[in-house]
């Protein structure tokens, strides 16, 4: 007898093992059904934003609108995604008159969502920088630039007076961020964006050579994992652009 309730008692666990398993299968292919779902809709629709942190999105977004205020207004805004955000750029310039206007993860979609937001601070100068993020969601470098193209021609419609600075798309490193997106992909919507520039008597500032190494890909002196910057890298860009800023 007891020889067979310890048979039954492994019989059991073995069976409940298996079941969860079977579960863990199931919620795993649940989420990745979703996952593509949601990865293909975002890709049928270049325009939809999805940032890689929506809350983040959110949270900076609201913050920007609380800070509407007259005393906002008229200064110089930095408008991009993480590599804007990250740095501190009242402090490179020793300027209290510049505003960082940067959103983690932010792509040209997510940019002409809070384009009002922009418009609102009648910035004097504007240094616009987006696009890497657009290409981890599959989005070409031609869909890329008319969303560019869309941000210069509002601000320039809206805002007339406000001068404008297209910098261009920095390297990454692939072999420390392990991601998709090519220095092709990057280099054409770079061409893409000096040429529009030109076009539009915009001034395009070419902040790709200086970072890229001799494949194209971001000096690892730069950067820390492929993709930001390091204070290096910002005391770099800073050096390019100071004559614009000031």
């Amino acid at each position: 007898m007891p020889h067979k309730l310890h048979q039954f008692m492994i019989m059991n666990r073995i069976f409940m093992s298996v079941i969860i398993v079977l579960i863990l299968l199931c919620a795993w292919q649940f989420y990745a059904k979703n996952q593509e779902t949601l990865r293909l809709r975002t890709l049928g629709n270049p325009n939809q934003v999805l940032t890689v942190d929506d809350k983040v999105y959110k949270t900076r977004s609201s913050i920007f609108r609380s800070l509407e205020k007259p005393d906002a207004q008229h200064k110089i805004v930095f408008l991009g995604d993480s590599i804007t955000q990250n740095c501190n750029w009242n402090e490179l310039f020793s300027n209290d008159n510049i505003l960082n206007r940067g959103i983690s993860g932010d792509t040209t979609a997510g940019i002409l969502k809070r384009i009002n937001d922009i418009v609102y601070l009648k910035p004097t100068k504007l240094f616009l920088m987006a696009g890497i993020n657009d290409f981890s969601l599959g989005r070409t470098a031609q869909q890329v630039t008319r969303n560019d193209v869309h941000i210069i021609d509002t601000i320039r419609h809206e805002l007339p007076a406000t001068k404008i600075y297209v910098q261009s798309t920095l390297p990454i490193n692939n072999a420390l961020n392990k991601y998709a997106t090519t220095p092709a992909q990057i280099e054409a919507l770079n061409a893409n964006l000096q040429k529009i520039c030109r076009e539009k008597r915009i001034v395009f500032i070419n902040l790709y050579p200086f970072f890229s190494d001799s494949t194209q890909h971001l000096k690892i002196k730069y950067t820390f994992d492929g993709t930001h910057l390091n204070g290096k890298g910002y005391q770099l860009w800073k050096n390019k652009i100071k004559k614009y800023v000031d």
